[in-house]
């Protein structure tokens, strides 16, 4: 499988950021403890533990964005179907 290209930029991202509400960061807190309670290595190489705290939260990130646009696409393609049995 390709890796997918990135559609936000660092610059983007910074400035989207400053959307972010209390939980966003709640949700991120939760993942982080997550993370932290299984994958936290003892290599004692913070550079690397923070590398793949981020890898893991964007790679979640991602997946989420992914099922909402389907669930997005389910909800207006049963809504059409709807619409068409009722006319």
């Amino acid at each position: 499988m390709r890796d997918p290209e990135m559609m936000v930029t660092p610059q983007e991202a910074r400035k989207l950021f400053e959307e972010s509400t209390l939980f966003d960061m709640q949700q991120a807190y939760l993942l982080h403890e997550a993370y932290r309670r299984q994958y936290t290595d003892e290599s004692g190489n913070q550079e690397w533990e923070d590398t793949r705290l981020l890898s893991f939260l964007y790679y979640i990130g991602r997946i989420q964005g992914i099922r909402e646009e389907r669930y997005r696409r389910r909800k207006a393609h049963s809504m059409r179907g709807r619409g068409s049995a009722q006319n």
